[in-house]
């Protein structure tokens, strides 16, 4: 963002003020990162994704009064987010006759084996990008989307907590658990690499 550019809660002021173009300009500013939220925490593909994150800027556009400046916009943003992906799946679920569950229920430490070389040091000669990402994708998508907003969004644990209405210790337990995991997943895909 420019040094110029108005702060996401001036641009949401603006548009509850009047200004359709301040929407606009906060829509283009997060569009990415809700249609990336959506995917992970949905577990949907690209279609769905668009679906969900076009409802998301729906509910934003309806509830923007309601934002009272309690947290960051952005974490107000994937709160809304988060909760339009849940009905989604409720619905989704319900269209199929069972439910989906919406969290996973491995929050349990997983132990990584001490001494076990950088993964990324190992994974300079191949795609990494590539090879990250297909680790990413084959992360829960409660782990995927807490590993997305620390990492990626930079959000703080308690953010995260407000972002996804879970306790601090929760996320803290899901970021963890999303590392190991990532990390299990990328020894795994050196480990073909090497041997396949």
């Amino acid at each position: 963002m420019d040094r110029t550019s108005p702060g996401d809660e001036a641009l949401l002021a603006d548009f509850v003020a009047g200004r359709r173009d301040a929407f606009d300009a906060l829509v283009a500013r997060h569009r990415d990162r809700v249609f990336q939220f959506a995917r992970w925490h949905a577990g949907a593909d690209r279609d769905a994704a668009e679906d969900i994150a076009a409802e998301v800027w729906i509910e934003v556009f309806r509830s923007a009064a309601s934002f009272r400046g309690d947290s960051s916009l952005r974490t107000w943003l994937y709160s809304v987010a988060r909760n339009v992906c849940l009905q989604w799946r409720k619905r989704r679920g319900a269209a199929a006759g069972r439910l989906v569950p919406l969290d996973g229920e491995d929050d349990e430490p997983i132990d990584v084996p001490d001494g076990e070389p950088p993964i990324l040091d190992a994974l300079e000669t191949l795609e990494r990008e590539r090879v990250v990402r297909a680790a990413v994708e084959r992360l829960a998508p409660h782990h995927r989307v807490v590993l997305l907003l620390r990492e990626w969004e930079g959000l703080s644990y308690e953010e995260i907590a407000r972002a996804l209405d879970l306790p601090l210790g929760t996320v803290r337990s899901r970021l963890h658990n999303a590392l190991a995991r990532l990390t299990l997943h990328l020894k795994s895909a050196l480990e073909e690499n090497v041997h396949g």
